[in-house]
């Protein structure tokens, strides 16, 4: 899984059970860090100016949504 995982995923991985496997369980942390990585990442690397605009978010692949249609308004 690469860091850009969190991103390219159409879903996130389902949540963590009691009865989930160790191979879930994996899956599911790795996913939960690459996608704090890759927000942290873009935060980042976005303008200063552009901050504060920009609206809360826990998901990479939604923020990076965000940033598009905010690129794409007129």
């Amino acid at each position: 899984m690469a860091l850009d995982s969190a991103i390219l995923m159409e879903d996130e991985p389902s949540a963590i059970t009691v009865d989930s496997s160790e191979s879930e369980k994996y899956w599911y942390e790795r996913w939960k860090l690459f996608n704090r990585l890759s927000l942290n990442l873009m935060r980042l690397m976005m303008a200063e100016s552009m901050k504060p605009l920009m609206p809360k978010t826990e998901k990479a692949r939604k923020f990076l949504q965000k940033i598009k249609e905010c690129s794409q308004s007129d």
